[in-house]
Order: C-alpha cells, then sequence, then structure tokens
C-alpha cells in the first residue's frame, strides 16, 4: 500500500509537469513567442556576424540598434520564464530532492531492498547513538572485529564535512562485509566510487548498523 501510494504521488507530479511542457501549455506558448521575437532580431541583425565589432554594429544598425536590443532582451525574458515553469512546478512537489527521495523509496521496495526505508527514521536519532556508542564499552564476541573497525572509522568522521573514505588511514580497505548486500550498497555513494553515501556521519542520510 505504501508503495502504491508513493507511485501514484509521483505519477500525478510527472502529469502535472508535463502539462506545463506540452502542446497547449504556457512553456510552448512562451517558446513560439520567443522564436518569434528572435526570428526579428535575426532579421535586422542579418548581415552581422560574431566577430563585428561594436563600433560597426551600431554603424550598420543606426537607429535600429536600441529596438533591436530592446527586442532580444524581451525575448531572453520569455524564454527565461519559460523553461522556469517545469522547475517551479517541481519546487512545489518539494524541489528535486525530494521527488528523488520518492523515487529512491519505489526502488527500495523493487527487489526487498528494504534497507533505504529506514534513512527517514534516523536523521532526528543518529548523533544521539553516535554519542551513546562513546559513552558504552563495546567488545567484540569473537575474533571478527570488522564491525567495530567500520564504528571506529565512521566516528572519526562524525563532525567532519570530509567524506568518509572505504579505506582507513593506512590505506587498508575497510571491511563492511557483515552487513546484507543490499545494506553494503546502500550506503556506498554511487557517483563517487570510495566514498561511503552522505559521509555516513552523525549529520549524513545513512549509516551502516
Amino acid at each position: 500500500m505504501q508503495r502504491r501510494a508513493i507511485v501514484e504521488v509521483l505519477i500525478g507530479n510527472y502529469r502535472t509537469v508535463l502539462q506545463h511542457i506540452d502542446a497547449d501549455s504556457s512553456v510552448r506558448a512562451a517558446r513560439e513567442k520567443a522564436a518569434v521575437m528572435t526570428a526579428e532580431i535575426l532579421s535586422a541583425v542579418g548581415e552581422l556576424d560574431q566577430d563585428t565589432k561594436a563600433d560597426s554594429v551600431a554603424a550598420r544598425l543606426g537607429e535600429g540598434l536600441g529596438p533591436a536590443l530592446h527586442m532580444m532582451v524581451q525575448a531572453l525574458r520569455v524564454q527565461a520564464g519559460a523553461l522556469g515553469v517545469p522547475a517551479a512546478a517541481v519546487d512545489d512537489f518539494g524541489g528535486f530532492a525530494g521527488q528523488y527521495e520518492q523515487i529512491e523509496k519505489v526502488a527500495a521496495h523493487h527487489g526487498n531492498y528494504w534497507e533505504v526505508l529506514l534513512y527517514g527514521h534516523l536523521p532526528k536519532d543518529r548523533s544521539t547513538m553516535y554519542d551513546l556508542t562513546s559513552c558504552l564499552e563495546l567488545r567484540a564476541t569473537s575474533e571478527d572485529n570488522r564491525v567495530l573497525d567500520a564504528l571506529a572509522h565512521v566516528r572519526r568522521y562524525k563532525t567532519s564535512r570530509d567524506c568518509v573514505l572505504e579505506r582507513h588511514e593506512d590505506g587498508r580497505p575497510l571491511g563492511i562485509s557483515f552487513a546484507t548486500l543490499n545494506w553494503q550498497k546502500a550506503v556506498r555513494d554511487k557517483n563517487r566510487p570510495g566514498v561511503f553515501a552522505q559521509a555516513l556521519r552523525g549529520d549524513g542520510v545513512r549509516r551502516a548498523r
């Protein structure tokens, strides 16, 4: 039910964005108006090229220079306004970040990728949980210290704005194979190899457990 609700919201948002840019939209009308205005400008300056100097432009256009520039400014304003309509629609839905977050939630339901759904419940308590681990004496119940090593590694970045690298200071790779494959995928930055997503800091978005 949750996935269905999210999908329905995304579909509604996408429909609204499309309505702003389809054939009968204000964006299309603005683009056509800008095209007409641009054609008028090109007609006025048709004999000029990009290498023409400013004084030559003034000499050739004479009294027509001012109106041509005014028309160009108007065309640019119309075009800029048209481009801003879809972006404004996305802003009304919570911005691009909000839309990407909803898409991630839908993707999380696909293939049992449930870990990512926990992100929204962690931010308020994350810093407190890090502080708690500093007060507790944690010990491994076996010779496998990967969990404690990973925790110590991430805690070093808690108050830092630097990204959390997947390697220790001495170059050794940080072992997180104790986590599920989905969780290992979730904590890695898809766009930056060798870096954990959102720094895994106390003020970040993701953290391995």
